[in-house]
């Protein structure tokens, strides 16, 4: 789940954590930078250990934009930000949101600033760009910068939020295809569990979006958003929790001295030696 604004008086870290946990939630994305500021700063911390607490891998993520309001570059001074906050907080790994700013003009050198200060500080990092689902539709934005080269983004995770309409399956498999074709990297989708201007997914739209990600073995998925899900639309929440996911099996434990040598025993009694 996507967290935008941390509000701890309708449910506290703890509380939200437990509800998290109960609901099968295994990772958490919590909005910890605006440009070159925090966000969330009063209370990150504290979600960030209780959901840790139950188990959840909590991902930090940013919204970026590039240029400051007179056409200067402040790519640098994001990423800055960006590094202390993983020390500070060691996520599991950072997610970059880049929308309408990095359309601009001149904003391909700061996507390629901001990676390069970024990976150069931190890299063991995983990253992944949250961004549109179409690239046909956005060509001006900069995909090539965030993508490519040794310091681009290691996932794509499209906003497949199918407002004003109800094909989610359609829109993601369509997603898929562009980004594929830009960047062949594992794919995690966010799907939509938010009202917008009087439209709102249905459970059966959300149900859909959540099979097709199954139906193209997708690693992993998300949902925009925790306080519209949790708080705003506890049927979008109901939903969520209910959606089966692939459990993987824990690696079988090495055997023991004592199961290695039953088993030299046994094969060599097959074979007729007296042991």
């Amino acid at each position: 789940m996507f967290i935008w604004i941390l509000k701890d008086r309708l449910l506290p870290a703890r509380m939200a954590a437990e509800e998290a946990a109960r609901a099968g939630i295994r990772w958490v994305q919590i909005k910890a930078q605006q440009g070159i500021g925090n966000y969330n700063a009063a209370l990150i911390g504290e979600y960030v250990n209780a959901f840790e607490d139950q188990g959840i891998d909590v991902w930090l993520w940013g919204y970026l934009v590039g240029l400051d309001w007179l056409g200067r570059s402040q790519a640098l001074m994001e990423a800055q930000k960006t590094v202390e906050l993983c020390q500070a907080l060691s996520p599991a790994g950072w997610i970059i949101d880049a929308e309408a700013e990095y359309k601009r003009k001149n904003t391909a050198g700061c996507a390629n600033t901001y990676l390069t200060h970024l990976r150069t500080a931190m890299p063991d990092l995983s990253i992944g760009l949250c961004s549109y689902r179409f690239p046909s539709v956005h060509p001006e934005f900069p995909w090539r910068p965030f993508l490519g080269g040794t310091t681009g983004c290691d996932f794509h995770m499209p906003q497949v939020y199918w407002a004003e309409a109800h094909n989610p399956a359609a829109q993601l498999v369509r997603s898929c295809g562009e980004l594929k074709a830009l960047k062949d990297i594992p794919i995690v989708p966010v799907g939509a569990a938010y009202t917008e201007g009087g439209w709102e997914p249905t459970v059966p739209e959300m149900d859909a979006f959540h099979a097709q990600v199954l139906k193209l073995g997708l690693p992993a998925e998300s949902w925009w958003e925790w306080y519209f899900a949790t708080v705003r639309r506890p049927q979008f929440w109901a939903t969520i929790k209910s959606h089966p996911w692939p459990t993987v099996s824990p690696p079988l434990p090495p055997p023991t001295i004592e199961q290695l040598v039953a088993r030299l025993v046994e094969q060599a009694r097959l074979h007729g030696w007296e042991v």
